[in-house]
């Protein structure tokens, strides 16, 4: 073959694109393509980095990916503290399973993600604390499942900007989520059901957006439960069997006077459907003078996508 084929573009372009065929594809997320991605594993054929998320936690630098493999059954038994900015995701059907010590998941740097991992604590005394707790700002929890907790997700005081977001919330003691002077959160696309007093309590929460949640059998007390709250808006959720056994209803309650949260995006039909009033606008919020002005009487697309 002559010399100048070699130097041959049209030569090598056909080579090149079979090998390229025959090489395996390497299955790393697109977002995480080109920046560090470790993997967890307490099962050593699949090759891990770590056999724990609190090891790679440690081991690792801000800004990486860190994909937490089934292993060998599925359960990571430790409480975690993502205390550098991480994005740690399970891949497959992984739990994390904490004790009642401390938070199982404590989220305590600014702008990390957490998602595709389920949460529960166990504890043979009365459970005190919350599965996940974002003491952070910037931060998205996302398609996990929190349940057996004391409050499903924590929002802490001072920290804010954060978003909860296409999770299951359900048979947590207290609350599917709780926010004490947390402003500025996205809570969507949640189902919140069967927990113990209240789907959300927020206390002096401000500027939070609230939508397309479902909040289904939230039995002692009511699904949403604002206390000394402004400017938040609440509307296109599903509110359905909130109520117990002295009340016909506790769906939503709202301590202002002042008309200060809003309980509809303020177009036709853009409020929130309510299974005790399907025929009349308004409805009313308890504990104040809000109300809902443009409540549904269909369904919203809401839960989970």
């Amino acid at each position: 073959m002559s010399k100048a084929k070699w130097h041959d573009s049209s030569f090598w372009i056909p080579i090149l694109i079979i090998i390229g065929l025959a090489m395996p594809i390497i299955n790393i997320p697109q977002e995480a393509s080109g920046i560090s991605v470790v993997i967890v594993s307490d099962k050593s054929s699949d090759n891990p980095d770590y056999s724990s998320i609190t090891a790679a936690i440690i081991g690792e630098d801000p800004g990486t990916y860190i994909d937490v493999y089934y292993g060998e059954d599925g359960y990571y038994y430790e409480n975690i503290n993502i205390d550098k900015l991480m994005n740690i995701y399970g891949n497959g059907d992984v739990t994390i399973v904490g004790n009642d010590a401390e938070p199982a998941v404590t989220i305590s740097a600014d702008g990390s993600q957490f998602h595709d991992i389920d949460v529960l604590i166990t504890s043979e005394e009365e459970k005190i604390q919350p599965g996940i707790k974002i003491d952070a700002e910037g931060c998205s929890v996302y398609d996990v499942s929190v349940m057996s907790c004391y409050i499903g997700i924590e929002l802490v005081g001072y920290k804010h900007g954060n978003t909860i977001e296409d999770n299951v919330l359900n048979y947590n003691d207290y609350a599917g989520i709780v926010g004490f002077f947390s402003d500025d959160n996205v809570i969507k696309y949640n189902d919140i059901r069967h927990n113990g007093v209240y789907g959300i309590e927020l206390d002096r929460c401000d500027d939070t957006n609230i939508h397309n949640n479902y909040f289904k059998d939230n039995n002692d007390n009511y699904a949403v439960y604002l206390e000394d709250c402004v400017d938040n808006e609440i509307y296109y959720n599903n509110f359905e069997g909130n109520r117990d056994s002295t009340q016909p209803s506790c769906q939503a309650r709202d301590n202002n006077t002042n008309d200060a949260n809003h309980w509809d995006d303020g177009t036709d039909d853009g409020g929130n459907y309510w299974d005790d009033n399907l025929q009349a606008d308004p409805y009313d919020i308890d504990g104040g003078n809000s109300e809902d002005n443009e409540r549904n009487a269909n369904h919203f697309e809401a839960g989970p996508r």
